[in-house]
């Protein structure tokens, strides 16, 4: 099912970036674990977010940021005081003043 396929895109994910320090092949699972969730779902939001870690431990701050980006844009109103949000951004502050 789509929900599995979620959640073992998140723990492989998770898994190749914690303890492999191979953010490539973490990003490739989170990206398919964000293809299975569904639209504006706070499994989409948490897709987006280890995504965006991920991507930006290999330096790709870029793509980070877009992702980032799509976070606020889609969930800041229904969800300010989640975890995700307000992360999200304290770390776009922090690269702004650089």
């Amino acid at each position: 099912s789509a929900e599995k396929r979620w959640m073992a895109g998140i723990l492989a994910g998770r898994a190749e970036a914690e303890y492999r320090y191979d953010y490539a092949q973490a990003a490739s699972y989170l990206q398919q674990a964000d293809r299975h969730a569904a639209e504006n779902s706070l499994e989409k939001m948490t897709a987006r977010w280890w995504l965006a870690d991920a991507l930006a431990r290999a330096g790709k701050f870029e793509q980070s940021d877009v992702l980032y980006e799509s976070i606020l844009s889609t969930w800041e109103d229904s969800h300010p005081a989640s975890h995700i949000v307000r992360r999200t951004k304290a770390i776009l502050k922090q690269r702004k003043k650089k």
